[in-house]
């Protein structure tokens, strides 16, 4: 499933010529990602997502993801820019089937992700 995600992150850094999104940037990501889910039982992906969907919409918008990746992540602006953050937004939420992206993030395509 990763495989899909990483297709997904193709299109949407064609779209962003100053990208500095790589695939090591990705892994990086997703290896967090996957570290802030262990607890004593082992990985627990309704908490990790419960990180992110604090108003428990069960969906993540762009300016929420932001606020995760600066404050939880810890991906600071010089490392990643708001375009960059919107470019992995974009990659891990997929597009719809007009090829749109989707407009929010939900447990499956962060789990699809990590």
């Amino acid at each position: 499933q990763f495989s899909e995600v990483m297709k997904s992150y193709q299109v949407a850094h064609k779209k962003n010529k100053a990208s500095h999104v790589t695939p090591a940037i990705m892994e990086s990501l997703r290896k967090k990602l996957k570290s802030y889910s262990y607890t004593t039982n082992g990985p627990d992906y309704v908490k990790l997502f419960n990180i992110f969907d604090n108003d428990r919409t069960g969906k993540v918008t762009f300016h929420r993801w932001l606020q995760v990746m600066r404050k939880t992540c810890k991906f600071p602006k010089y490392m990643l820019n708001d375009g960059d953050v919107l470019e992995v937004f974009q990659t891990i939420a997929g597009h719809d089937e007009s090829e749109h992206p989707n407009r929010f993030i939900d447990q499956a395509h962060l789990l699809k992700f990590i």
